[in-house]
């Protein structure tokens, strides 16, 4: 919670930087909290263009569904998913993310991040693009060069 861990640390007026999923957070908490957001920077994300998710969000809304009966499994899986990373950086992210469960191995997302997503995965754009038109302060949008998650 962006306001609990600010509030915590007395921070009156600051700095956002969100990726991805984080793009979404800190643009929708900028719009609701327009006084303590300096500046904005984006990287990889924006509502959908068009109304429509990118090749990109669909590959990525895929995969949190998914389990694997192994660690080195899901590892595999993910360095074919993006080759440009090292098995290593991969193996190292996935530890950070991954739980043991009864049936293999998944995602560690608490169920109700996963099922909040779910919901506004259905949601129009509008809704996001309103939040981005509340947005008062400087905001730099960056795109990955190779992203599939927003258009060029």
């Amino acid at each position: 919670d962006i306001l609990a861990v600010v509030d915590a640390l007395a921070l009156d007026c600051f700095f956002l930087f969100g990726l991805s999923l984080g793009g979404a957070l800190v643009t929708k908490f900028a719009a609701d909290h327009p006084a303590r957001v300096r500046s904005l920077v984006i990287v990889d994300w924006a509502p959908w263009p068009g109304g429509k998710p990118t090749p990109g969000v669909v590959r990525i809304s895929s995969l949190f569904n998914l389990h694997w009966d192994s660690f080195e499994e899901a590892v595999d899986m993910m360095h074919r998913a993006n080759p440009r990373r090292s098995r290593e950086n991969v193996a190292m992210r996935m530890r950070q993310q991954l739980r043991q469960a009864s049936d293999g191995w998944r995602w560690g997302t608490d169920p109700a991040i996963a099922k909040d997503a779910a919901l506004r995965a259905q949601e129009s754009p509008d809704v996001m693009w309103r939040s981005v038109d509340a947005v008062p302060c400087e905001t730099l949008l960056l795109r990955g060069e190779e992203s599939d998650v927003l258009p060029q």
